[in-house]
């Protein structure tokens, strides 16, 4: 019995130490680490770039850790795996995503940076993806479509280009139009050759005139200037002037407003000037006692007054 038990007990041990040796052997291949001072690292990328979990993780060029976890991320791909030493890295490291072989896989590979700072692994590395064989046969494919399509544009061309020279009328103007070019290059080097001395005399002349120009305006700086200076002080003056008659203005706007107010009281007055001017009874009967008293006064004036004046008693 109890021989039994203990071959029970042997082959417990051994199955558990298969089964740690698979786990184990399952971890190395896949580049699965068991150290104890393992530490998260994140990732940010633009696209996975064919990324894995388990596909590992290289600083320089050492393999240090391994993904355990790729997923869509506010537009981008968030990626997160295990280092076993984030002591060497910088707080400006970078990352990307780059061929394991030529034969396929993929790593990130990580540039440690050169900062004085410590890279803080709450932080996300950015990264870039680099263009794998897959990605290269791909757009080589897509050049050869253009190059296909830039092969039939040239041969469209050289068929347009060889219906052109086949024409002869095509041909005659064209070697008509180079017989006039040359002609006329012809005629123009005459026309110099020809024209060489007065095409000389004309230069002479403009460099007197210009130097005499120059001349003129070093003579004539000082009377320029104080010319300038007089102007100035015209506008100065004109500016004076001109507020000054802006003051003017004010006043008498003011006296028109003033006029216009006496005015305005004579119209709505009980004055004698307003009655004289607006009453048109009372302009009749002044008029009629005006013209009674210039007719006694002519009475006056011709037949004299008789005045009998008496003091204290009555007649």
């Amino acid at each position: 019995m109890n021989v039994q038990r203990n071959l029970e007990f042997k082959v417990g041990i051994v199955s558990l130490l298969a089964i740690i040796l698979v786990i184990l052997g399952i971890s190395f291949g896949k580049g699965v680490g068991v150290s104890v001072t393992q530490k998260t690292i994140k990732f940010r990328f633009d696209n996975s770039g064919g990324i894995q979990v388990s596909n590992p993780i290289v600083v320089n060029g050492v393999k240090r850790g391994v993904v355990t976890l790729i997923k869509n991320d506010n537009g981008g791909v968030y990626i997160e795996g295990t280092i076993d030493d984030v002591s060497d890295l910088k707080s400006d490291a970078a990352a990307e995503i780059s061929i394991l072989e030529i034969t396929g896989g993929k790593k990130i590979e990580i540039n440690p940076g050169i900062s004085n700072e410590k890279f803080n692994p709450k932080n996300e590395i950015p990264g870039i993806t680099r263009a794998d064989f897959t990605t290269l046969v791909n757009q080589g494919g897509d050049m050869l479509n253009d190059i296909h399509s830039l092969i039939v544009k040239l041969d469209t061309i050289s068929s347009s280009l060889a219906e052109i020279t086949a024409n002869q009328k095509f041909i005659n103007n064209f070697n008509s139009a180079v017989e006039n070019t040359a002609e006329i290059l012809q005629m123009t080097r005459q026309l110099l050759v020809e024209n060489s001395g007065n095409i000389d005399l004309t230069l002479k002349n403009l460099r007197i005139l210009s130097s005499d120009l120059v001349s003129l305006t070093k003579k004539n700086e000082p009377r320029l200037d104080s010319l300038i200076a007089q102007l100035d002080l015209t506008l100065k003056n004109s500016g004076k002037l001109i507020s000054k008659a802006d003051t003017s203005i004010i006043v008498l706007n003011s006296i028109l407003d003033n006029v216009n107010d006496i005015t305005n009281e004579i119209k709505r007055g009980d004055g004698l000037l307003t009655k004289i001017i607006y009453d048109k009874d009372f302009s009749t009967r002044l008029d009629s006692t005006l013209t009674v008293l210039f007719d006694f006064l002519t009475m006056v004036k011709q037949h004299g007054v008789n005045i009998n004046f008496r003091l204290g008693t009555r007649p």
